[in-house]
């Protein structure tokens, strides 16, 4: 099955190996030091701007391999309006909604 009767099959696709494991590796590491520096981003990080404050998030959402799948299903002019990093560490009591754009889109 390709990616696009899968996605429009399922509205999702999975697995999907994006990059290797040392650059996914990079990219935890990246995310783990600016998560160290800025253990309560300012609240606009949090909601939309993510990549445009950090080169490793700009870096991430500009991946060939993660562009190409998108490209595959979007057709080829594609944007990146938003990116969002919620962090939930193991056994948080912390809740994180499954909709989250509502918030950051339509108020």
């Amino acid at each position: 099955m390709n990616l696009v009767t899968s996605y429009q099959d399922d509205g999702f696709i999975s697995p999907l190996q994006a990059f290797s494991q040392p650059v996914a590796q990079e990219y935890l590491s990246c995310l783990q030091d600016t998560l160290e520096k800025f253990p309560r981003p300012p609240i606009i990080l949090e909601q939309t701007q993510f990549h445009l404050t950090f080169s490793w998030a700009f870096n991430l959402v500009c991946e060939e391999n993660v562009l190409n799948v998108i490209k595959s299903l979007l057709g080829s002019e594609i944007y990146v309006w938003a990116s969002s990093v919620f962090s939930k560490n193991p056994e948080s009591k912390s809740f994180v909604d499954w909709h989250q754009d509502a918030i950051k889109f339509f108020t």
